[in-house]
């Protein structure tokens, strides 16, 4: 006899689980969830944008490393360093080069990419980016 009442309690026990799974989310829990992918989408935002700029500044720094390459290859030519950017070198169009002093045995040179706000400058005789 108890087998056959164990046998009948078992559909309605199902039935009481099902119900259970059945119900939803509640609005609060709604708003927890909401609320955490909120923070976590302002927090990849501003990663995003530190490592957009990080790329930016290293896009500058190449072009400037680049330029000091091609000053030195006319210096070891025509021993004297030339007033302005030579004919070979080739930058990145977003970022923008400028030799802004020649000495006699020494240069300075700033490069800025476009979309950063980062100024970078090459000081030959202080030993390169600075």
């Amino acid at each position: 006899m108890f087998f056959c009442s164990f046998k009948r309690s078992l559909p309605l026990r199902y039935l009481r689980v099902l119900r259970h799974f059945e119900r939803g989310f509640t609005l609060v829990e709604m708003m927890i969830v909401l609320a955490i992918i909120g923070i976590l989408t302002v927090a990849i935002s501003n990663m995003y944008v530190s490592y957009r700029i990080k790329t930016f500044d290293a896009s500058a720094k190449s072009d400037l490393k680049n330029l000091a390459t091609s000053l030195e290859n006319f210096f070891e030519e025509n021993h004297v360093y030339p007033a302005d950017i030579p004919s070979g070198f080739q930058g990145n169009s977003n970022v923008t080069v400028v030799v802004s002093a020649v000495a006699i045995d020494s240069f300075t040179a700033t490069a800025k990419h476009n979309a950063s706000t980062n100024t970078w400058t090459y000081i030959s005789n202080q030993g390169g980016i600075q």
